[in-house]
């Protein structure tokens, strides 16, 4: 899978949330080919 950010930062991100099995998402706002998206993403976390 690619990494979601290359490399970048997002412009802001709300509406975090985290599942039972400790896994987060939220709502990202990035810049992609010149145009601005909102996207959604998880972040798996290792313990």
């Amino acid at each position: 899978m690619a990494p979601f950010f290359k490399n970048e930062r997002p412009l802001y991100v709300n509406s975090i949330a985290v599942d039972t099995l400790g896994n987060i998402y939220t709502l990202a706002r990035i810049n992609r080919e010149g145009r601005t998206v909102t996207d959604l993403i998880k972040i798996n976390l290792i313990a």
